[in-house]
């Protein structure tokens, strides 16, 4: 693959993955735990606020995403960072695996994507500033 290609990949990636982070974010926002598969509207007003807490602090992730897209190059340091808070959010549902069991099927199919996707950013965070290099 060439330099250009990867760039190219990683700008799509980062773009894919910031408006689906940001709607995401948003929807839990304005619906709390209604649409959260395995919580749905049995949740209590405790996890119905943190999941529109959450929502909101996952927007803004998505956010970041967006914008360093638009800021020129992606930073390379700053693709490791926005992979590695999302790999981090996997982290604890990991942990949450651990001390009380398996969530809703979808949940630990997020856990899986929360690791495969900062591992593609990882592969692909030189990809811009190797591309700019390339000429």
């Amino acid at each position: 693959m060439s330099p250009a290609d990867k760039a190219r990949l990683l700008r799509r990636l980062a773009l894919a993955n910031g408006g689906a982070c940001t709607a995401i974010g948003l929807l839990h926002v304005a619906t709390g735990s209604d649409n959260a598969p395995g919580i749905g509207a049995e949740a209590n007003i405790n996890e119905d606020s943190q999941e529109r807490f959450y929502g909101g602090i996952f927007a803004a992730y998505g956010a970041a995403w967006l914008w360093a897209l638009r800021a020129g190059p992606l930073d390379p340091k700053l693709v490791r960072f926005l992979g590695g808070a999302m790999a981090l959010g996997g982290a604890g549902r990991v942990a949450g695996i651990a001390k009380r069991g398996l969530p809703h099927p979808f949940w630990v199919a997020m856990a899986a994507t929360e690791f495969i996707v900062p591992g593609l950013f990882v592969w692909l965070a030189n990809a811009d500033a190797d591309a700019d290099i390339a000429g």
